[in-house]
């Protein structure tokens, strides 16, 4: 409401309102055959929410678009078929449509995947990535080999390129005492033959079927090392690996002719080289998914084409006690993992129980701007002559941050409760004054120590939490709940300029409930301020009633209250929501009303009120 003007007037109101309605349908079902050594699984799902108006547009187009990669796709060696885009059908809509058939031969030692699978490679590359495609794995305790190959992204017309994913891990194990596993995988978001795409400035015919010519086409290839040691004292993992991503591969280099132009401008005869090139690509296509380009020779140019992530990682179980050091550069990009990139690490945690009484302790060390690892660690550790020898500028500040943790979480005790106390003691800081030592002149110097980015902050902050038992009185239970968090922090450095400034950062919350029959009520306040000028202090109000075993299985209702003060209130937010769940026979039925104002007193533009009203119906046995 209200998207087109403000006003009070309620007609105008009643009038500016937006109505969708998205029907949500889910249907699926698996089988498992077993004969011998011989396991198959199949599993499919219907899954999908779309909007009334656009039933007519997404279907039956979705479900042609998934026949279109599972026809490009059941083939996993043949990669002209996979790239093959004649008379397709661009996909306009997204979906959760989701078909699996695996096939396992003596339990894990033999699987086959074809469909929308999940896999994990090294978790510093491929972790947890999805895709639709297939893969192979043979397991034989000593032995470990995956390969993947298919869609990571299946793409949605002008919106997304499809993005095509090949991954290989090879791993041994001795008694699983110590292990050594590599890997490497690719994936592209220009997809077609190279033999069609090698000349300088040609168009993919997917760039224009998905009409994408403001959208550059990217690809990535990442390569993992690791190694280590396990047993049931302690486990030692380190690993290596590199990433090389091109974000523009929209214009393609012919290899042969850079090769020539290479050698007419005085350079060497690559040809026996680029031999080898059409040998490898003839077993393994890898030019259709990391083709040389325009964008892969600037990100050499600027240094940008590379990243590198390295560390080591100790456990030991028994002891509660991890130990980590890792480094990644900012250019490092993984495949499905959610690594921290620009960021060097270490430090360690112990979590240990004694009797009832929980125990944990930790220090870490965070500094980001990292510099390029190939350059600045490798190169120079095996060739120091071509170390960079560049003079520090304020650009080369990093921030710092050490970070000390203790906590302890007392046993239930079936009056008093459980009582939790976490202290953490950050002190954050900057290289700056290293770098300035270094500096070439005083203007730059200067420049370093008074830059915005030269903080030095120091914070105290502790946490005491407490859960009531469960108290009961007849047919009345109750529990209740408080916690309070604060912090004491101390400016030393603002801008390079000695500052002092000392405040607090202060916040409780209480809470509590009541079960009486079929009836819950639960309630809910909570307070954030700061001594710090010109902060903010927010009020927090919460309350849920439900109702069970009426006519409706569960009825609830919630409602919260939030306010925002600086000198005077600023804002306030008004949520309510009201929930109805009956089942009927194989069929759950549910119905959800969500409603919620937020008024801005300081711009009236910020307004806005929403509303959802969900039917849901559920058809299980």
């Amino acid at each position: 409401m209200g998207k087109s003007a403000n006003t009070s007037d309620i007609t105008t109101v009643l009038n500016d309102q937006d109505h969708q309605l998205y029907p949500t349908f889910e249907l699926g079902g698996d089988a498992y055959l077993k004969a011998g050594p011989i396991g198959l699984e199949v599993l499919g799902t219907l899954k999908d929410t779309v909007s009334v108006f656009d039933i007519t547009q997404a279907y039956p187009n979705t479900l042609q678009a998934d026949l279109q990669n599972i026809l490009n796709l059941y083939n996993p060696i043949d990669f002209a078929n996979e790239f093959d885009y004649t008379n397709e059908v661009p996909r306009k809509f997204d979906n959760n449509n989701q078909f699996l058939v695996k096939v396992s031969s003596f339990g894990p030692a033999l699987t086959y995947q074809f469909g929308d699978q999940k896999t994990t490679f090294q978790k510093e590359t491929i972790k947890d990535l999805l895709f639709r495609g297939t893969s192979i794995g043979l397991d034989l305790g000593f032995l470990e080999l995956k390969v993947g190959k298919g869609l990571t992204d299946l793409g949605l017309y002008q919106v997304a390129w499809p993005q095509n994913f090949f991954g290989f891990q090879f791993a041994i194990k001795v008694k699983k005492a110590w292990y050594l596993q590599t890997n490497v995988s690719f994936i592209s978001a220009l997809q077609g033959r190279y033999t069609d795409l090698k000349q300088s400035g040609a168009t993919s015919d997917i760039g224009t079927l998905y009409d994408l010519s403001g959208i550059l086409p990217d690809q990535n290839m990442v390569f993992g090392l690791s190694t280590g040691h396990a047993n049931k004292y302690f486990s030692v993992d380190a690993s290596f690996s590199l990433s090389l991503y091109n974000e523009n591969a929209g214009t393609i280099v012919d290899v042969n002719q850079l090769a020539t132009d290479l050698e007419n401008q005085g350079g060497p005869d690559l040809d026996t080289y680029v031999g080898y090139l059409d040998k490898i690509h003839a077993v393994f296509p890898i030019l259709d998914y990391f083709l040389p380009s325009n964008g892969l020779v600037s990100g050499i140019v600027d240094k940008d084409l590379w990243g590198i992530s390295y560390g080591v990682e100790a456990k030991v179980p028994k002891l509660g006690i991890q130990a980590w050091i890792r480094k990644t550069d900012a250019t490092y990009k993984s495949l499905g993992s959610s690594l921290a990139t620009d960021e060097f690490t270490f430090g360690s945690t112990v979590e240990q129980r004694y009797g009832d009484f929980s125990f944990r302790g930790g220090y870490s060390f965070k500094m980001d701007n990292i510099a390029d690892i190939l350059f600045n660690d490798i190169i120079a550790l095996v060739k120091p002559d071509l170390a960079p020898t560049s003079t520090p500028t304020a650009a080369d500040i990093s921030n710092i941050v050490h970070t000390v943790q203790a906590g302890v979480d007392t046993p239930q005790h079936k009056l008093l409760g459980t009582l939790g106390f976490d202290y953490t003691f950050a002190y954050e800081t900057t290289n700056a004054e290293a770098l300035a030592k270094d500096a070439a002149d005083a203007a730059t110097e200067t420049a370093i120590k008074t830059s915005t980015d030269n903080d030095t902050t120091l914070s105290h902050t502790g946490e005491l939490r407490w859960r009531s038992a469960r108290y009961k009185i007849g047919s009345v239970t109750t529990n209740f709940g408080a916690k309070t968090k604060d912090s004491y922090v101390t400016k030393h450095t603002v801008d390079g300029t000695a500052d002092g400034t000392t405040f607090w950062e202060l916040g409780y919350a209480l809470s509590g409930s009541v079960n009486f029959s079929r009836y819950t009520l639960s309630l809910g306040f909570d307070q954030t301020w700061s001594t710090e000028p010109s902060s903010l202090t927010s009020f927090g109000y919460d309350a849920k009633f439900g109702i069970k075993e009426t006519f409706f299985d569960t009825i609830n209702f919630t409602a919260s209250f939030d306010q925002a003060f600086r000198a005077s209130l600023e804002a306030y937010k008004v949520t309510g929501s009201f929930a109805l769940e009956k089942r009927l026979g194989l069929i759950t039925v549910s119905t959800n009303l969500d409603v919620s104002f937020y008024d801005s007193l300081l711009d009236d533009s910020d307004d806005a009120i929403t509303s959802t009203l969900t039917v849901k119906g559920v058809f299980s046995k």
